[in-house]
């Protein structure tokens, strides 16, 4: 297994769009450096959306979160599932001895390292644009946290933003795995996946209109049953002073990870797929 998930890997950096994915992430970190830059000099500098070194990239994350990197996340899928199979690679792979199951848990855990690879180089390059457009000041302030920090906590708090981040989109991967699967082209991939951002949005907003029916808390539960709102909300609401929400968004992401991946490893490990 081993072998297999070396032999992917270096395959997979052959690829040059791979290299041009992790090169719009240092330009999609200045994007967002130079927003704040703008936004700033209509806040507060004691209120938590006000940018500075420390907390950066953080807020870097939730504007770049739910749209590029999402986004990339969608094409990795598409390139690492659905266009090889399209193509014929996958039964090269087959042939070499490794049963389709084998294959799909490599092609997971590649994909894994990608996206944990991807918001490491983010973290890294939004520290290095925080240190060159923002002050650094020896304390700021959170989300949802009455005390202010100093910076190597703001870095904890980083790193588990980061984490959480990183769940986030392993369940948002193992929903587009599962469109991967059962989608004969990379473009019907992207548009499912794409098609999946968007109600993901709308459905919430939906619901709003619903609150007098449905009633506040109920509404609550709709709304951060959406990965992207996890993404952009939830995660602060997680690392609070008081953590809010903590059940239902764990057992959100839990039952997003587990019930599609299983069914995408089912559909791709099917005999009658390679025939």
């Amino acid at each position: 297994m081993m072998a297999l998930f070396r032999s992917e890997w270096s395959r997979l950096w052959y690829r040059k769009t791979i290299w041009l994915l992790f090169l719009t992430i240092p330009l999609s970190a200045y994007a967002a450096g130079e927003y704040y830059v703008a936004a700033n000099s209509h806040l507060r500098s004691n209120v938590a959306q006000y940018a500075v070194m420390g907390n950066f990239p953080l807020l870097g994350l939730s504007e770049m979160l739910m749209t590029l990197i999402n986004g990339i996340v969608v094409l990795l899928v598409a390139l690492l599932f659905t266009e090889e199979f399209q193509s014929g690679r996958l039964r090269l792979i087959l042939i070499r001895s490794y049963s389709s199951g084998q294959i799909f848990m490599v092609k997971v855990a590649v994909l894994q390292t990608l996206i944990f690879l991807l918001l490491f180089w983010y973290g890294l390059c939004s520290y290095l644009i925080g240190f060159i457009l923002f002050d650094n000041p020896a304390s700021y302030p959170l989300f949802y946290h009455v005390e202010q920090v100093n910076n190597w906590h703001g870095f904890i708090y980083n790193l588990k933003a980061y984490m959480l981040s990183f769940i986030t989109l392993s369940a948002l991967s193992s929903i587009l795995l599962f469109f991967g699967t059962i989608s004969p082209t990379t473009t019907a991939t992207i548009g499912f996946g794409i098609g999946y951002l968007l109600f993901s949005f709308l459905y919430p907003y939906l619901a709003s209109y619903f609150v007098p029916l449905i009633g506040k808390s109920t509404y609550t539960y709709i709304y951060f049953s959406s990965l992207p709102n996890i993404q952009y909300e939830g995660i602060v609401l997680l690392l609070a002073d008081q953590p809010r929400l903590t059940e239902w968004i764990g057992g959100t992401l839990t039952l997003y990870i587990t019930i599609f991946t299983c069914i995408a490893y089912f559909i791709f490990s099917k005999k009658d797929r390679w025939i």
